[in-house]
């Protein structure tokens, strides 16, 4: 009697640790400011650098948030923590930006990453801006593509805060450091280039606009079924 008393007190604690609600993961957040593909406001500024507001919605079963801002230029990322829903930075003008926002929990290990906006920090007096490093579609960044005809199309978004976006060079090599121009000129946002089967591969696209200025995308890896 003693020996299925102490059976039922295990099978009454294990029941008990099984009955508990799973602990939730932080929910994805909203971006608010700055917009997607805008000109950013500012809110005080020098000559080089301003002073840029980030806002975005509260999320469920959150306790911080990582604010990350690339800047598409040079591609480096500053991460910035604060438990509000806004936060001020201070950035260089003149340059491209993407953000995302990153939701964490104390109670979770998982963390939750919003969409990524972009937007464009304008110069002192600047009247043209720099065309938005293209966003690459089509293959995604370590995806393993099929051949067709021993050729693959190639696709991606330009865009423009002018709206003065003229052509594209798409460049396709071994590694992000030797990329050779593949085509130059391109006026859609496709095209068909020959690959090999069974390699590694990188590409990027180059945007130019009506005044010549001109923008690289990153260079995204990608792979050829044999």
């Amino acid at each position: 009697m003693k020996i299925n008393l102490a059976l039922l007190s295990l099978l009454f604690a294990f029941a008990i640790v099984g009955c508990k609600d799973p602990i939730p993961d932080p929910e994805q957040t909203t971006l608010i400011l700055p917009e997607d593909n805008t000109s950013c406001l500012y809110v005080s500024q020098s000559s080089s650098t301003a002073s840029v507001d980030f806002s975005w919605q509260e999320a469920q079963h959150t306790d911080a948030y990582k604010v990350v801002v690339r800047n598409l230029t040079t591609e480096e990322e500053t991460t910035s923590i604060t438990e509000n829903t806004s936060i001020r930075l201070t950035l260089t003008r003149g340059t491209p930006y993407q953000w995302k926002v990153i939701t964490t929990s104390e109670l979770s290990e998982v963390e939750t990453t919003s969409n990524n906006f972009s937007f464009y920090l304008e110069a002192q007096q600047q009247r043209n801006y720099l065309p938005f490093p293209a966003r690459l579609l089509s293959p995604q960044l370590d995806e393993r593509i099929t051949l067709t005809n021993g050729e693959y199309n190639f696709s991606w978004q330009g865009d423009d805060l002018d709206d003065d976006l003229s052509h594209y060079t798409l460049l396709i090599g071994g590694s992000a450091d030797s990329l050779n121009e593949i085509a130059t000129d391109i006026t859609a946002t496709s095209y068909s280039a020959a690959l090999n089967n069974g390699e590694v591969y990188f590409w990027q696209i180059i945007s130019y606009d009506q005044n010549g200025n001109n923008t690289k995308s990153l260079a995204n890896r990608f792979e050829t079924a044999p």
